[in-house]
């Protein structure tokens, strides 16, 4: 019998090889011929905090916004999507003045490629902690609330999937496709940025800066980064068609600063290095006909002067739910599929669905 052991174990050791093989190539699963509809409920933000080596704790600057209703559609690579926000005079019956605001995130995913587009400017923001630096404040006292200050940033993320056929960015975040095994790759990108945040008077306003004797009498600053990241994605799957998958991606920059007192009105340049981040979450439920569940998407860039520290924060937080529709009786879509997969392209965008 001794001669069959090497036989039984090159053949053990080729089907379990093969089984990985057959996971492996069934780990995404394509729907090329499939509208992707959706409708979303969550808010859009932008929000910072000011750290000062004068304060105990970080000052929190956050906006009073409605939650959004979305509708929306992907086919293949492209999407498009409305928003619905709730009207102004439901903001204006809230207990606080409502952020103005335009709010734009456009967020792009191929085979290989991640591409993440935000424009937002925010104006009026409430200080969400001010009974930590003021032990005496009354706790039915409103929130102080700063209806000049603003917040302003544009800017722009491209990854790179180094293992698309481990990790599919479409199935986590966009659900094109569908993911029924766990898998992960590494993520290799570049971005760049601008934001500023502005007011009439100081950032941290007077009230609180005669209540901590802080020094920090900015009265608007702005910063540009240019730089690169890198990080891991992966989608762990349990009970088959439902997941969990996160990405964090954390970067260096180039960073250029402009800052303006107060006092003076004499205006300070540095620059130097500084780091940012995106943090992408979600869990759901990936049904061969509907989907569902939360999402969220979480830009931080970081400036640092000598005595302090301020972090931008922007994203969204969503709950959606989606369904899919079949176009393999619609026959003009053969001539949507040539537009949308050139063959000059077909390196990033993959080869267009088989159609009859």
């Amino acid at each position: 019998m001794a001669p069959m052991r090497p036989f039984i174990f090159i053949t053990l050791t080729s089907l379990l090889c093969g089984t990985a093989l057959a996971q492996t190539a069934q780990r995404i699963i394509n729907y090329p011929r499939y509208i992707h509809t959706y409708a979303r409920l969550g808010p859009s933000f932008m929000q910072f905090e000011v750290d000062h080596s004068d304060l105990s704790n970080d000052i929190e600057y956050r906006p009073n916004v409605s939650a959004e209703w979305n509708l929306g559609f992907y086919y293949s690579w492209f999407g498009l999507d409305v928003s619905f926000a709730s009207s102004k005079k439901e903001m204006e019956q809230s207990d606080m003045p409502a952020t103005k605001r335009f709010d734009l995130e456009a967020h792009y995913t191929l085979r290989r490629i991640m591409m993440d587009f935000t424009i937002k400017q925010y104006q009026g923001f409430y200080i969400s902690n001010p009974q930590l630096f003021d032990p005496d404040r009354p706790v039915d006292a409103p929130l102080p609330f700063l209806p000049d200050l603003q917040t302003r940033t544009l800017s722009g993320n491209i990854t790179y999937v180094l293992k698309p056929e481990k990790f599919s960015p479409n199935a986590a975040y966009h659900y094109t496709q569908a993911m029924r095994h766990p898998g992960g790759s590494w993520l290799l990108g570049a971005f760049i940025s601008h934001s500023s945040i502005s007011g009439d008077s100081t950032i941290v306003p007077q009230s609180l800066r005669d209540a901590t004797q802080t020094r920090n009498n900015l009265s608007a600053i702005s910063f540009t980064d240019i730089g690169i990241s890198c990080g891991y994605a992966y989608l762990h799957t349990f009970y088959r068609k439902w997941f969990v998958t996160a990405t964090f991606q954390p970067g260096l920059s180039y960073q250029q600063t402009l800052r303006q007192a107060v006092a003076n009105g004499e205006s300070s340049r540095d620059s130097g290095i500084s780091l940012r981040s995106v943090i992408r979450l979600a869990l759901g439920f990936n049904g061969d006909r509907i989907y569902g569940g939360i999402g969220t998407y979480l830009e931080t860039a970081i400036v640092r002067a000598q005595q302090s520290r301020l972090s931008l924060n922007s994203g969204h937080l969503n709950v959606f739910l989606g369904y899919r529709i079949n176009t393999d009786n619609w026959g003009f879509m053969k001539h949507v599929d040539r537009v949308l997969h050139p063959k000059s392209l077909r390196f990033l965008t993959g080869n267009p669905p088989q159609r009859n």
